[in-house]
């Protein structure tokens, strides 16, 4: 049987949702660079992997702590 929350008792997350939140915080990485100008001279593909490993991690780091 499916449970419909985790053994904190927050609501289950589909894997639709983890995708969802994994392009919100790959685009947030991405606005952040640009604003901040932080990678000066870095290509545009290079900051989107780069954002994207990194969303890819937290998200990681997040289905952990659910377990």
């Amino acid at each position: 049987m499916e449970r419909n929350s985790d053994k904190l008792g927050a609501p289950r997350v589909t894997p639709a949702m983890w995708e969802q939140r994994r392009y919100e915080i790959a685009r947030e990485i991405m606005a952040n660079c640009f604003h901040e100008n932080e990678m000066r001279g870095v290509s545009v593909e290079y900051m989107a992997l780069c954002a994207v490993q990194a969303a890819d991690e937290l998200i990681k780091q997040l289905k952990k702590q659910r377990q």
